[in-house]
C-alpha cells in the first residue's frame, strides 16, 4: 500500500474533511496491491488508516514506528522470534461515511513484519 498524510494536504481540504468526516489525521490509501491481504480485508484506495491499536496515526514514520515498537514489545517480552502478534486497524471509508476495523495478525521476524492473517466482524459491510 502506498499512503498520503492528511496533514500533507491543502488546507482547505484538511477543513472539509474535518468538518464533513470529523477526521482530523490519517494516512489516506492511493494504492493496494492487487491480490494483497489488505485488497483481501477490503481496504481500498480513499479509506483513511485512523489508527492502529487504538493510537491514532498522521504520517508513514509513525505508521513504521508503531510497528516496530510493537514488535519490539514481542521481544521484551521474551517472547520467540517468528511469533504471531494481533494488530488492530481503523479504517474509514468515506464513499460508505463509515467506520471499520480489520484485525491483522503479523509474524514478527529478523526480516520485517509479514502479515499473515486478517479478519473483520461477520457484520461488516466494508
Amino acid at each position: 500500500m502506498t499512503f498520503t498524510s492528511i496533514k500533507l494536504l491543502d488546507p482547505i481540504c484538511i477543513e472539509r474533511m474535518r468538518r464533513k468526516h470529523n477526521i482530523a489525521s490519517g494516512l489516506i490509501v492511493e494504492q493496494v496491491s492487487k491480490e494483497s491481504n489488505a485488497e483481501k480485508l477490503g481496504i481500498r484506495m480513499g479509506d483513511v488508516i485512523e489508527r492502529i491499536n487504538g493510537e491514532y496515526i498522521s504520517s508513514a514514520t509513525e505508521l513504521e514506528k508503531m510497528l516496530l515498537d510493537i514488535g519490539g514489545d514481542h521481544f521484551d517480552q521474551a517472547n520467540v522470534l517468528n511469533g504471531e502478534i494481533d494488530v488492530r486497524i481503523q479504517i474509514f471509508r468515506a464513499t460508505k461515511r463509515c467506520r471499520k476495523v480489520r484485525n491483522l495478525t503479523v509474524i514478527v521476524s529478523d526480516c520485517g513484519e509479514d502479515i499473515i492473517e486478517g479478519t473483520y466482524p461477520i457484520t461488516d459491510g466494508l
